[in-house]
């Protein structure tokens, strides 16, 4: 299927999808269905949990092609490597006993800004690696490993 026709078929997707999964949650409630229905219900799930993702997948697609990310995002993506493991090093500084060891210290509204800072600065250092090399110092250990 091209992205096009994946596009155009959102709405059916849509609709379907959430249908099928509207009888899974009645088949959910066994107690109030006889067993035939209930089983049905529970096969609606194997249904429409695929169609729902393609419905995803296709508003996924719309919108790439309407939003422009940032450079930054898109070096960061293109390297997600050296992005994934900077991110556990700045935590394991941040929250490890051979850093700050705020580990258990802070609570849940402090996490969530402090994870976005940590995610952000992690994005911020590996597109700038990646404008100076050209990709992520994983990354070209990665091609040197996987190419010979």
């Amino acid at each position: 299927m091209t992205a096009a026709r994946l596009q155009r078929a959102v709405p059916r997707l849509l609709a379907a999808g959430l249908v099928l999964n509207c009888g899974y949650l009645l088949g959910l409630h066994a107690d109030l269905l006889p067993p035939a229905l209930t089983l049905a219900g529970l096969c609606c799930l194997a249904l429409g949990g695929p169609v729902l993702a393609f419905a995803w997948l296709g508003i996924i697609l719309m919108a790439a092609d309407r939003i422009r990310l940032p450079d930054f995002i898109i070096l960061a993506g293109r390297n997600s490597l050296t992005c994934y493991v900077l991110q556990g090093i700045l935590a394991g500084l941040v929250f490890g006993g051979y850093g700050l060891g705020l580990f258990g210290a802070l609570g849940q509204m402090a996490l969530l800004p402090l994870s976005l800072g940590l995610t952000a600065l992690s994005m911020a250092l590996t597109s700038a690696f990646a404008r100076v090399f050209g990709h992520g110092p994983l990354e070209l250990l990665l091609r040197r490993v996987t190419y010979g």
